[in-house]
């Protein structure tokens, strides 16, 4: 990692941590979102870093993005501008940028769209960014400061598959993803709106071969790419790469190894740490995963999981309840889109059958990361004393554990909280 890359992603971290707290805002719950009548299902489609403002969808006839604010609450006054079917699967992280796409009643072109005002403003006054076309363009996400857009686009290849791109609204700037001698004329894909980290420098993605032979691979703002390093001791890559931590540290996915899928993590561009997020014969993978990389949401088969450094992997229903988010009564997990930065908000949506109904939903937990086995070993001891200083000393980012952009005071204290506990609990 070169000087300008660590400057960007601690200037990053500041502004993060410049927003008010969750804790102080918003006690433990599992806050839904009702469709309105006449309206069958909802979800929510991204999270600002801090969890306190969110885009969402209401579908029936149609599918109609709205946005919601934790102060404001919900805004329904983005109907897709006229138009039959609106998303947003973008937003920055003080929440005064959405980004998404529509689709016309009588076309099958989606237009891209990013719209610079407030969380709850008016989509039909001055201020929104139309994505250059005429494309197929599909918004997938937005940067968290809200100056890069990501997403899909068709092109002619091979298998008629899908490319990538990067938008800056602010220039119009259009850039297509690098797809790489032995994927061009494939696909690459893009999971959904956490593929960026904050400031748009590092974009995180699949690619696939003709024979859906997979390899996750990183981006850099210009749309060059190059692939992620397999895990130590193998020799064929197998990856996939679905999410990317806010700060750029951590990047969430999966690795094949001899027939079974681990979740992978990769940190700082090093070759993956691998584990399984339940049994051998079921695949695993994460796709989420929070800025100080001890907690993130995957899959494990068909059952959606939250992973912690602490705990290792719980049945996300189970967790929420433990962390005092408990999920309605007759409802399942069907679809998790956003965390926040620090892992304690998860939004996406809940799924019912007889008859199949989806609904949003934010959970707030109270769920804090444990530093006290810091150099992870399994066991709390004067070693992690000694990494930690370690790191603290040398201005390592592995030492800022409060993830205030910078190693100071705070993060002895911090440390030194949970290190004098002996241990974390149930974190």
């Amino acid at each position: 990692m070169n000087i300008s890359q660590t400057t960007i992603r601690m200037a990053g971290a500041a502004i993060l941590a410049a927003s008010t707290s969750i804790g102080s805002a918003q006690s433990t719950e599992c806050m839904t979102f009702p469709p309105p009548a006449g309206v069958t299902h909802s979800g929510i489609a991204a999270l600002s870093p801090d969890g306190r403002s969110a885009t969402g969808y209401f579908m029936g006839e149609h599918i109609y993005a709205f946005t919601w604010n934790i102060e404001t609450g919900r805004c329904d006054q983005v109907p897709g501008l006229g138009l039959g079917y609106s998303y947003l699967p973008g937003i920055s992280a003080d929440g005064s940028v959405v980004a998404g796409f529509v689709l016309p009643d009588d076309s099958q072109v989606n237009d891209g769209y990013a719209w610079h005002g407030g969380v709850c403003g008016d989509m039909r006054t001055p201020g929104l960014d139309w994505l250059p076309g005429p494309r197929n363009y599909i918004t997938l996400g937005m940067s968290s400061d809200g100056m890069t857009v990501y997403g899909k686009i068709s092109h002619s290849g091979l298998n008629g598959g899908l490319g990538a791109f990067l938008w800056r609204p602010g220039t119009g700037e259009v850039i297509e993803l690098d797809m790489m001698p032995q994927y061009w004329g494939e696909s690459i894909t893009l999971l959904g709106s956490m593929n960026s980290d904050y400031a748009g420098e590092r974009i995180v993605g699949t690619l696939y071969d003709s024979t859906f032979f997979t390899s996750a691979a990183i981006w850099d703002r210009m749309g060059t790419g190059r692939l992620l390093p397999i895990a130590i001791g193998y020799s064929l890559n197998i990856t996939a790469a679905h999410g990317i931590s806010r700060n750029g540290r951590y990047i969430a996915g999966a690795h094949g190894v001899s027939g079974t899928t681990y979740a992978a993590i990769w940190k700082d561009d090093q070759p993956p740490e691998l584990f399984l997020l339940g049994s051998p014969t079921e695949y695993s993978g994460l796709t989420l995963i929070a800025d100080h990389g001890r907690m993130g949401i995957g899959w494990h088969g068909q059952q959606a999981v939250a992973w912690t450094r602490e705990n290792g992997p719980e049945n996300l229903v189970t967790y929420l309840a433990r962390q005092g988010a408990p999920i309605p009564e007759g409802w399942s997990i069907h679809y998790i889109s956003s965390i926040s930065s620090d892992g304690s908000v998860i939004a996406g949506n809940l799924r019912r059958s007889s008859p199949t109904r989806y609904l949003g939903f934010i959970a707030y937990t109270n769920y804090q990361p444990c530093f006290a086995d810091f150099n992870n070993d399994g066991g709390v001891d004067g070693r992690d004393v000694e990494d930690f200083f370690l790191a603290w000393e040398s201005g390592d980012l592995d030492g800022d554990i409060n993830q205030d952009g910078g190693t100071d005071g705070g993060d002895v204290e911090r440390f030194f909280i949970d290190w004098e506990a002996g241990g974390c609990g149930d974190s």
